[in-house]
């Protein structure tokens, strides 16, 4: 299958039958939002990530706010549990699938040989490295994610996990509320740190998830 094919194979309808999914929302800290947001807070770990991004040459996977990567060399699968478009929810909400069989069946890619040389075959393809120094933390039920990426760009990410059939709406609501006690200011203007990468070099992909509605913030600073 070409890049450019339109085969309704890949990212077929099907769901699998999930356990629990994680709320996320990002942030970038001002001075002194650190030190707030991390009193009382457990240290998990230190953790130093590489993801390499896969996407099809006409971006099916990014225009769908599907994202394909290799996080150490271990395949995942970020798929969106919220709508897209201007009237997305206030928190992303993914489930990861993490086995190569599920990313199998989700793409829509079969083959016998290993599963990059199977997507490779299939139309995709890496278009992104990057490596990130992440700093765990825990706190009140939450994961607080403090993140250096190797361009520059720092950004901290709180998560929630809720059974795939809680209420969404609820645990998005309780990670904003736990972001705001700790002093953090909401803005729903702030880009991912593959988005962000995206935004500064490769513009013409950047432009197409806007188009298609994944995303239409440009960024703060």
């Amino acid at each position: 299958m070409s890049p450019g094919s339109d085969s309704p194979r890949v990212l077929r309808n099907r769901i699998p039958s999930y356990s629990m999914i994680e709320i996320e929302k990002k942030f970038h800290l001002k001075p002194g939002d650190e030190e707030r947001l991390l009193d009382g807070a457990t240290f998990v770990k230190d953790v130093k990530n590489t993801d390499t991004y896969w996407d099809t040459g006409d971006y099916r996977l990014s225009t769908t706010d599907h994202w394909l990567r290799q996080r150490n060399g271990a395949w995942e699968l970020k798929v969106p549990l919220h709508e897209i478009g201007h009237h997305k929810h206030v928190v992303e909400q993914y489930h990861e699938l993490e086995t190569e069989a599920e990313i199998r069946e989700k793409l829509g890619v079969q083959g016998a040989g290993s599963l990059e040389e199977d997507l490779r075959a299939a139309g995709f393809a890496p278009f992104a490295t990057i490596i990130t120094s992440r700093r765990k933390y825990t706190k009140e039920g939450f994961n607080i994610d403090l993140d250096l990426a190797d361009y520059g760009y720092g950004l901290c990410e709180i998560e929630y996990m809720i059974p795939d059939d809680g209420d969404k709406e609820a645990a998005a609501r309780a990670v904003v509320a736990f972001a705001e006690r700790a002093g953090l200011t909401y803005s729903n203007t702030i880009l991912g740190k593959l988005l962000e990468y995206i935004r500064r070099f490769r513009p013409d992909h950047f432009k197409a998830i806007q188009d298609a509605g994944v995303v239409w913030q440009t960024n703060e600073t």
